[in-house]
């Protein structure tokens, strides 16, 4: 299931545990698209997680070439106020969005 906020999708369903940053958090790749720009791609996030609190930020967005996409100051401000979304309502590891390895990180992270 795709999360859609502002004008983003994001398809959780297809995200890709990446790398365990130890208690620092983890990173993920998902596909990202902005139906307002057209922009679309592969996302890298670093979700932070705590018992106290989630954030997500994104480390890099790459197009279907592999090339980096630098979005618009409009777009990329509403990008954050999405990964905010994700970070405070804690969307990130949610059992009905997310892959089980993502799940489970999201597990280990809050027992920190």
């Amino acid at each position: 299931m795709s999360l859609k906020k502002n004008e983003f999708v994001i398809a959780c369903e297809h995200c890709a545990y990446g790398t365990d940053d130890g208690a620092d958090g983890f990173v993920v790749t998902v596909p990202l698209r902005d139906e307002r720009s057209g922009l679309k791609g592969i996302a890298r996030l670093k979700c932070a997680v705590s018992p106290r609190r989630h954030k997500v930020h994104l480390q890099q967005w790459l197009d279907d070439e592999l090339q980096p996409i630098r979005p618009p100051a409009d777009v990329e401000k509403r990008l954050l106020r999405v990964l905010w979304h994700v970070g405070e309502k804690r969307v990130c590891g949610n059992r009905h969005l997310c892959p089980s390895e993502v799940v489970r990180a999201v597990e280990r992270q809050n027992q920190c």
